[in-house]
Order: C-alpha cells, then structure tokens, then sequence
C-alpha cells in the first residue's frame, strides 16, 4: 500500500478506534467535570479535527460540543494535578475544522499557570488537566463555553468555536 494511503487508513482506524472508546468508556458524569458525551457525530467531529482531518456540513455533523471531552493518551506517572497547583505544559490547540491556533512547542516555550486561577487560561483547560500526572498526554475537546465564548478570541478563534487541545503535562511544581 503507498505510503500516503496507509497513513489516511491508519488514520481513519485510529478515529474509529478513539470514538468507539470514548462511546463505551465516558458515558458517566463526575461531581464537577461532565464527561458524558452528548452526540456521538460530535464527538466524531471533534476527534477529526484533532487529527488534523475535515469536519463536513454536507453531512448534517455539528462540531459543536456540549460537554468537556478528556481522552488520555498516554499516563503519565507520580502525584496528581489538583486545583491551585503551579503547572508546566505543552500544549497544541486546533479548532473545529482542524486549523492549529496555537502550540507551545513551535514557539518554542512551554507553558506554566496556576490551575483553576491563571485567568487567561480557559475554564476548559484548567478543568481538563486536573488529575494529570507528570509524562501524561491528554485530548481535551473544550466546547464554546468553556473556552472563548461568544467573543471568540481575536480574529484567531471565532465565537462559539469548540477547541481541541493536546496537552503534555511537563511539571507540577
């Protein structure tokens, strides 16, 4: 098989695989972090995204999530992120239709905040990495009103945007 049509098979088996696991292993709600998925092709469209893939219209599929989505993709090993930790990160962030806003690693620099009180972190981002442990990579679908809301955020991220990040935890210090 050339080598570019088993990438995009690889691909499309790796999305397949990370919905079916999100349907059978998210479908229950925490005390304060919802991970119930609310529409399957939402999460489809999200993961898509993440991947760098193409989220269609034609098809009737929202990308508009509902619900913080967490997907561990890889543990990480030690004590655990809690709220008022000091964090250092790397971090990619893509919109819906696959378009990359930001990434840590191109500039260059990591990024550190107090979770759950740096405000310029969105809500999303801060409820996403708790319990993350040091070495750990994590997907968080983050919808609209746990990121920049109606605002957007300058001609960057539009209003109501879903962000998808991938996070690896650097540090806790």
């Amino acid at each position: 098989m050339p080598p570019l049509k088993r990438s995009k098979a690889i691909g499309i088996f790796v999305v397949v695989s990370v919905v079916a696991l999100l349907v059978l292993a998210f479908r229950f709600s925490g005390d304060s972090l919802s991970f119930k998925v609310s529409n399957d092709t939402q999460t489809a469209s999200a993961i898509t995204a993440s991947l760098g893939g193409n989220t269609s219209s034609e098809n009737n599929v929202s990308s508009q999530v509902e619900n913080l989505i967490i997907t561990d993709i890889k543990l990480g090993q030690g004590i655990k992120v809690t709220e008022g930790d000091e964090i250092t990160v790397h971090y990619s962030g893509r919109l819906d239709d696959g378009r990359e806003f930001v990434n840590s690693q191109k500039k260059g620099s990591p990024l550190s905040f107090r979770v759950n009180r740096d405000k310029k972190i969105v809500a999303g981002l801060h409820k996403g990495v708790v319990g993350m442990q040091p070495g750990g990579v994590r997907t968080i679908v983050v919808p609209a009103r746990l990121g920049y809301g109606e605002d957007g955020f300058d001609s960057v991220v539009p209003p109501e945007a879903s962000l998808v990040f991938q996070v690896t935890l650097i540090e806790i210090d």
